[in-house]
């Protein structure tokens, strides 16, 4: 019963505060539609500012006279800085070395290195001169030990033929002799009974030694033993065969024909005198090969003597040029760091020269670009002037808006009306502390476990 009757109250209360919703919502109801009308009326379709585009086109052309600007700075600054090397390279100079000092050291090295190239070509020609000259000396003394040798080998072959025909004429002469031997044939028979009587004694004196060996006392003398009688026959028994010997050779020379003999003498002088022509012929050789070794002998010695004066003029022109390269590299040496510092100053300055080139093909281009860039600034310059003409046609567009917006817009007089009404419905909303205006029940107790 408790619960309906709170869910009657509460029922009750709901209904009432809807009602008193419904009363309110219908004295706003007007309101609302004067609102609405007015809003109709004035929230009519805005026209369209387009402002990005000009917001860019103003954006382009900042941008475009930034680059303009800075390409114009760039030139001029690269302008100016290649005037200012221009004119450092025009006072420039390519060492802190004193020009005319430089000049001096230079003519002075290159005087000295044209005598040393003037002395060594006399150099030159003075040592191909002693090597033509010593080539002649060479060969005349050549020619000399030639025509020694030729002489000496023609002395000693005239030398040996005369031997020779010494020897060849002796040999004749002794066979002539022999063959003119008086009493050949006696000798002939006195040498071969010599040989029977030498074989006679020989076999006598074997038969003693047979007996002696057999013991036979007869052929022993008082106190002579048989070893001793043996050795003393064996002696004379040597003796015997020697002068055998002897008697054969000399059998042996006496057997010989006369007339064959008198034939080899006779060869043996036509020998001799053959060798006698050609011996003399062979001093003639001798006696020309003597008279152009006299002559190479002058010649010789003139070229000897022509070989060492141009050897002589060769080294005192080689002690020359010498000291003079000495002089030379000491010139040199002294020259080199001027020289070095010389090329390495212009070496720099023909680099600047070359960046001097370089920057002017970057001037042309920073020409171009200063160019490009005010092409290009004209083209921002008048995409904004059409930009602010778009902009000024939509602001004035807009303004037109507003301004009919303003004519047809009515007096707001139901604001007031629906002011005056509001703040009583909120007072009596305000004053509804409990809308409900019912205590609340106790709470149940809690069931017995």
């Amino acid at each position: 019963a408790h619960e309906e009757s709170l869910d009657n109250a509460l029922r009750t209360q709901l209904q009432e505060a809807v009602a008193k919703t419904r009363q309110s919502l219908e004295v706003r109801a007007e309101a609302v539609r004067q609102v609405a009308e007015l809003a109709r009326r004035r929230l009519q379709p805005v026209p369209v500012v387009e402002c990005q585009s000009f917001d860019r086109a103003v954006s382009s052309f900042k941008t475009a006279r930034q680059s303009w600007e800075r390409a114009v700075q760039e030139g001029e600054a690269l302008h100016q800085d290649m005037e200012r090397q221009l004119n450092d390279l025009r006072s420039a100079r390519p060492s802190s070395v004193d020009p005319n000092v430089y000049r001096e050291r230079l003519v002075a090295a290159e005087r000295i290195h044209a005598d040393v190239k003037s002395q060594r070509e006399a150099l030159a020609r003075a040592d191909a001169l002693a090597r033509e000259a010593q080539q002649r000396a060479d060969r005349s003394s050549g020619d000399y030990r030639r025509t020694t040798e030729e002489v000496r080998r023609l002395e000693d072959e005239i030398s040996g033929l005369r031997v020779q025909r010494s020897e060849k004429e002796t040999n004749a002469t002794k066979l002539r002799h022999k063959a003119n031997t008086p009493s050949l044939e006696v000798m002939k028979q006195q040498a071969a009974e010599s040989i029977e009587r030498n074989l006679a004694q020989a076999r006598e004196l074997q038969v003693i030694g047979q007996r002696v060996q057999q013991g036979d006392p007869d052929y022993l003398r008082d106190g002579e033993t048989r070893d001793m009688k043996i050795a003393e026959l064996t002696q004379k028994l040597a003796n015997l065969k020697k002068q055998h010997q002897q008697l054969l050779q000399q059998q042996k020379e006496l057997d010989f024909d006369p007339v064959a003999l008198n034939d080899q003498a006779s060869r043996l002088e036509a020998e001799a005198a053959d060798l006698g022509r050609r011996a003399e012929e062979l001093e003639l050789r001798r006696l020309e090969a003597e008279r152009i070794r006299s002559e190479s002998v002058g010649t010789s010695s003139r070229d000897s003597q022509e070989a060492r004066t141009l050897q002589d003029s060769r080294d005192s022109l080689a002690r020359q040029l010498a000291g003079n390269e000495a002089e030379a590299r000491r010139q040199l040496a002294l020259l080199q760091p001027m020289i070095q510092e010389q090329h390495s100053g212009w070496q720099n300055l023909l680099a600047k020269q070359k960046k001097l080139d370089g920057d002017q093909s970057r001037l042309k281009g920073r020409l171009e670009e200063a160019e490009r860039c005010a092409e290009t600034e004209a083209q921002m310059r008048r995409a904004l002037a059409e930009q602010v003409e778009s902009l000024i046609d939509h602001l004035q567009s807009m303004r037109g808006f507003l301004q009919q917006v303003d004519i047809a817009a009515p007096p707001p007089a139901c604001h007031a009306s629906a002011a005056a009404h509001a703040p009583a419905t909120a007072d009596h909303f305000a004053g509804d502390t409990d809308p409900f205006g019912l205590p609340l029940a106790a709470p149940a107790p809690a069931p017995a476990p």
